[in-house]
């Protein structure tokens, strides 16, 4: 999967579904997890509907090193690639259990996509599978509004999470800080 070959992928989870439910010994990560740390774009739609037809409980499965979902995987170590719409709609239809997952810190999907500053039609996507994203909290204490706003989030992703939320502007974290802050 780290060459995001949609052929091979395509070959390999026709050949036998059991290579996607094996994990990597160290980090406990599944094929699925791999191809969604690579931040597949949309011409790699096909290789994850084979990856997820194959072995959809995959989509809500964190690794051992920090709980991280293939759906949290998109959000990280995220450069100037744009991450896909259509591939964050393919994991939360394989299982909308994705957006509701944890990690080790307490973030959400929804709080990686505002610390990177993912297109609010991805976050509106997140809160859709998930509402109560919008109020949850890190291990900080922070709302993703208050990420959102530290990162410098479009005004259209801040005004969907008070919209959903709007007590969240008024949630201080670990160090006191409001989201206006």
């Amino acid at each position: 999967c780290l060459n995001l070959n949609t052929e091979l992928i395509t070959y390999l989870t026709g050949l036998n579904e059991a290579y996607t439910r094996d994990r990597t010994p160290a980090t406990d990560r599944s094929a699925l997890h791999v191809f969604c740390l690579q931040h597949p774009d949309d011409r790699y739609l096909p290789a994850l509907e084979a990856l997820l037809q194959a072995a959809p409980e995959m989509a809500s499965r964190g690794d051992s090193l920090r709980g991280l979902t293939p759906l949290h995987l998109l959000f990280t170590n995220v450069r100037k690639k744009p991450i896909s719409l259509p591939i964050v709609e393919a994991l939360i239809d394989a299982s909308t259990a994705s957006a509701k997952v944890a990690d080790h810190d307490e973030c959400l999907p929804i709080h990686l996509a505002c610390q990177v500053g993912a297109d609010p039609a991805i976050v509106k996507c997140l809160l859709l599978a998930y509402p109560e994203g919008a109020a949850a909290v890190t291990h900080k204490n922070d709302t993703a509004l208050s990420i959102a706003c530290m990162n410098n989030t479009s005004a259209e992703t801040v005004g969907e999470l008070v919209r959903l939320n709007p007590a969240a502007a008024k949630v201080a974290n670990t160090y006191g800080f409001l989201p206006l802050h």
